[in-house]
């Protein structure tokens, strides 16, 4: 009898208990020693969001509890909870203990029972010394709407902040199986152009309990054809991201182009939950024929012995880059000052970490960078670390269009011109600094450490700037051009107020040769701050710049003529309602998580939107922009 009774026993136990389901939106991988913190306050927080969507999928069940990882282990106050606000009072709040750098479920006293809500977050505050940075996230793709982080004044979604998703699941006891695949935005940052092929990448996540072994991505850009590509043997487990890339993909026009991935025929079938089955993101297309020139500056001197070899690592470099076309300009600072060095080319030493050491031989790409400490007996920089820097800068978006229109007139010797900025996508400031320089090719001249010392020729040396050391302020605004005017008179000879006789000829400067003078114009980012002292040389990086000679002109390139002209319509908002002024085929209006909210065709002329922040895109033809919308 007693072996019967235990045996009776143990059965009912099994029966009894409780299968744990864990969702969350993180692939669960996490470096241990990766963690993050969100401004200078020692309170600190982490959320997930559940859908009413995914909601419908457990009603009824229990949240019994949370799995995550921590980035430190010091830490007090931890508090988990589940609300259904992050602003207002938490339905369930409870204090705990064991945090870990290791993943670890935390069990609530009292489970949550999903009821009717619209949507809940689940999640944790805590207090935690500012030396340690508490905050897991999976570095993945994002997904907007999903992972929230609290900085100790205001709880913001995290999908912007490019840590991914957030290192927590919530456990739910006793689900009924079913499939949820999650199409996340594609994430295509960098600088492409029109009619050039490119490889775009995504990601689809397993939200639900079933294995996923079969499906089909869908892909459209702008007005293109969708695209539909199938995989299979996929064997998917819940909880984990499958990364695609698609077959090359060409776009034959311009512009602010909505890309949607979707996911379809899920294991042969619909999807259990279907609202996160497909996502739209935006990237710009560049117009095929935009000018976009990196900017390479080098540091030299007559006097520095080591200089020679470092004109020839970027000569190298330049020969085996074709990325992206480069101007240069030399500034003779960062060893000695000599005839060629000019006022402002003290201020560029700034860039790099110490600028009253030796800084020269050495160069900056867009002014990405602080500079290349300069290695004695060397040239200081390899061929690899020239080309490394052009390929980082040439990954990024220029943002704007700059051209220079220009005329010399040789009888007085006064140049005057235009400089003209085209803004293509808003960079991260409205007030971006406009610069001129004057540079001189093939310079004659005396350089220690050359072949031939007395007669060594000076590529693109700087020979002042039009606009001030570091430019002039202005703002742009996304679709419009800014012009700035500009006039020099051309002294007969520029001569260096730090000039000494290097070659025993005495101190006689040097003659502009016309033929051989540049003007140099680039658009970089502008720092609002009170004194000079104040700048973040790491944070002002250029970007775009152009070249011309002395009277001639470089185009700017801009589709804010095809807009007009093409695409007239705009959209008002009065209130709630939205009215369409102009012509167009379609208008798709998207909220901030991408997701389509309004279909408008012709020739229907208003609708109305919730409060809130929106993009419409307005397709008319072939040509095809975007109208951001608040109403309120």
């Amino acid at each position: 009898m007693k072996k019967l009774f235990a045996a009776l026993c143990l059965a009912l136990s099994v029966v009894g208990a409780s299968a744990q389901n864990y969702f969350g939106y993180t692939n669960t991988d996490y470096e241990r020693n990766g963690g993050v913190r969100f401004g200078t306050s020692t309170a600190q927080g982490q959320a997930i969001r559940l859908s009413g969507e995914k909601l419908d999928m457990m009603r009824g069940k229990q949240i019994t509890g949370i799995h995550t990882a921590f980035g430190t282990r010091n830490l007090d106050a931890l508090t988990f909870f589940v609300t259904t606000d992050l602003n207002g009072t938490p339905a369930v709040s409870e204090d705990m203990k064991g945090a870990s750098t290791s993943w670890r479920d935390f069990s609530f006293s009292t489970p949550y029972t999903i009821g009717d809500e619209s949507e809940l977050y689940i999640g944790y505050t805590l207090s935690c010394s500012t030396s340690y940075n508490p905050l897991q996230f999976d570095k993945g793709q994002g997904l907007p709407g999903t992972s929230y982080r609290y900085n100790g004044t205001a709880w913001t979604d995290a999908y912007n902040d490019g840590y991914g998703n957030a290192s927590m699941q919530v456990i739910v006891a006793d689900v009924e199986p079913f499939t949820d695949v999650i199409a996340k935005p594609i994430s295509a940052n960098g600088y492409f152009l029109a009619e050039q092929p490119y490889v775009y990448s995504g990601q689809v996540f397993n939200f639900g309990t079933e294995t996923i072994n079969s499906f089909d991505i869908t892909f459209r850009m702008g007005d293109g054809e969708e695209q539909v590509y199938s995989y299979s043997d996929l064997n998917l487990a819940s909880n984990q991201a499958f990364d695609f890339s698609l077959p090359e993909y060409t776009s034959t026009v311009s512009g602010n182009l909505a890309i949607t991935v979707g996911v379809r025929n899920i294991n042969g079938a619909e999807d259990s939950e279907t609202s996160d089955n497909s996502a739209t993101s935006y990237l710009y297309i560049y117009p095929a024929d935009m000018e976009r020139n990196l900017l390479l500056e080098g540091f030299t001197g007559q006097s520095c012995p080591n200089c020679p070899n470092g004109h020839v690592s970027i000569n190298s470099a330049l020969a085996a880059f074709d990325a992206a076309p480069v101007v240069e300009c030399f500034h003779h600072s960062g060893y000695a000052l000599d005839e060629f060095s000019m006022t402002e080319d003290v201020t560029y030493l700034n860039f790099f970490p110490n600028p009253e050491s030796t800084s020269a031989p050495n160069f900056m790409v867009n002014r990405l960078q602080n500079g290349l400490s300069p290695v004695g007996g060397g040239s200081g920089f390899t061929t690899g670390e020239v080309l490394t820097m052009l390929e980082t800068a040439a990954a990024i978006q220029p943002y704007v269009s700059v051209g220079i229109e220009s005329h010399y007139d040789e009888a007085t010797r006064k140049l005057t011109g235009t400089m003209k900025v085209y803004t293509h996508v808003m960079p991260d400031a409205e007030l971006t600094t406009f610069s001129i320089f004057l540079v001189q090719d093939s310079v004659i001249g005396y350089q220690i450490g050359a072949s031939n010392a007395a007669a060594y020729a000076h590529r693109y040396a700087f020979r002042g700037s039009l606009t001030g050391a570091l430019g002039g302020v202005y703002r742009l605004e996304e679709g419009q051009t800014v012009e700035y005017d500009f006039e020099y008179d051309l002294p007969e000879i520029i001569t260096s107020e730090y000039a000494i006789d290097m070659g025993g000829d005495g101190v006689v400067g040097i003659v502009p040769e016309i033929d051989k003078m540049y003007l140099l114009a680039f658009v970089s980012k502008y720092q609002d701050v009170d004194q000079f002292a104040d700048l973040d040389f790491n944070d002002l990086p250029v970007y775009n710049a152009t070249m011309a000679k002395f009277g001639e002109n470089t185009q700017v390139v801009n589709i804010e003529e095809d807009f007009v002209e093409n695409n007239s319509a705009v959209l008002r908002v009065d209130g709630n309602n939205v009215r369409v002024n102009g012509d167009f085929d379609r208008i798709e209006v998207y909220d901030m998580s991408g997701r389509l909210v309004e279909t408008l065709g012709a020739p229907a002329y208003t609708f109305t939107l919730s409060n809130g922040f929106y993009v419409a895109r307005i397709v008319s033809g072939n040509h095809v922009k975007t109208q951001k919308l608040a109403v309120y």
